[in-house]
């Protein structure tokens, strides 16, 4: 709630929906969630010795999981393209992800290996868009190439997942924000009390449009007071402007938790109203 004396004889009182907040507040929180379950990087990293010999390190990584693996060149037999089984419902894509495929050994990977193969998730995330089946192409090729190279002695490719997704959170971060301030913003309620005009207008507005107008005389304003009620969660409270004829309006929308004693005291004095 805002007070803003406009000159001597003028009170402006607004009071934003909750609206804003609410939509501010669920439109962060799921860029958030989304950015914690997203956020991470897939790293393989390989040092070859000799011809066939070497060293190589799978790192999978974000802010929920941390999972790291040792094995050697020569069990890497190749990097292939794989594909989700089905399309998104949504979209139709596919989404495509990198996989290793090692030969068989002792170590049979069990913290990544599934379908009882040792093959082994490069991607964090099967990821289906335009661009998604060339960019898991390209990994695989450099891979591959790696591998049918013996004049390469090192490589090091890292796929991180927040490049393609950290565009579309911050997206919906905006377009959240933009919603919130155009609508939310706009749904309030605006009470002028003049004392030039001895006229008090309340007006609120909902989705762009003004949906009430409540004009008054201020000599009919007999006090300015808080209503509490009990929410089940707490006390919750709205100011109310009472009239000589007995009718209540209430000058703000809806219910809040904020204490609003001190703006009734700033309006009972601009009125000089009796505490």
């Amino acid at each position: 709630m805002q007070l803003q004396y406009l000159d001597t004889g003028k009170l402006k009182v607004k009071t934003t929906s909750a609206i804003f907040w609410v939509t501010l507040l669920l439109g962060n929180s799921i860029s958030i969630i989304a950015l914690i379950l997203t956020i991470g990087e897939a790293r393989i990293n390989c040092q070859r010795l000799e011809q066939k010999q070497g060293n190589c390190q799978l790192v999978r990584s974000s802010l929920i999981i941390h999972e790291k693996q040792n094995f050697k060149l020569s069990d890497l037999k190749t990097a292939e393209v794989i594909r989700s089984n089905q399309p998104d419902q949504e979209t139709g894509n596919y989404n495509y992800g990198v996989a290793l495929r090692l030969w068989k050994t002792q170590d049979p990977l069990s913290k990544f290996s599934f379908d009882n193969d040792i093959k082994i998730p490069f991607t964090l995330f099967l990821v289906g868009s335009f661009s998604a089946q060339s960019e898991m192409d390209e990994i695989a090729n450099q891979i591959n190439q790696f591998i049918a190279n013996p004049e390469v002695k090192t490589i090091d490719i890292r796929n991180r997942v927040t490049d393609s997704v950290l565009p579309v959170i911050t997206g919906w971060f905006i377009l959240t924000l933009i919603f919130a301030t155009i609508f939310g913003n706009e749904c309030y309620s605006n009470c002028v009390f003049d004392r030039n005009r001895n006229y008090f207008t309340l007006t609120r507005k909902r989705w762009l449009r003004i949906y009430d107008v409540v004009e008054h005389s201020l000599d009919e304003i007999i006090a300015i007071d808080i209503e509490t009620s009990d929410s089940g969660m707490g006390n919750v409270h709205r100011i109310n402007i009472k009239l000589n004829s007995g009718e209540n309006i209430a000058l703000t929308q809806g219910w809040y938790s904020s204490d609003y004693h001190q703006t009734v005291v700033s309006i009972q004095q601009f009125l000089n109203l009796s505490h």
